[in-house]
């Protein structure tokens, strides 16, 4: 039980980071602050935020804080 405690616990905390990334991700496009943008997408994404994925993907494809690459 207190292994499934752990596991459930550590699900939630990469849902909860990750949605925390995601909206500072957003904050930071709307203060024009394209680079830390990029830095909270990554991280967002990275802990399987689908906002951020997303966000970093048209971030490379739009070039906002990054060049452009289609492959990323």
């Amino acid at each position: 039980a207190l292994e499934a405690a752990r596991d459930e616990y550590s699900r939630t905390h990469k849902v909860v980071m990750g949605e925390y990334e995601f909206r500072y991700g957003i904050k930071a496009l709307d203060e024009k602050r394209y680079h830390d943008a990029i830095k909270h997408f990554l991280l967002g994404a990275q802990l399987n935020s689908p906002g951020s994925m997303f966000n970093l993907g048209l971030c490379y494809e739009l070039g906002i804080g990054t060049r452009t690459d289609p492959v990323k």
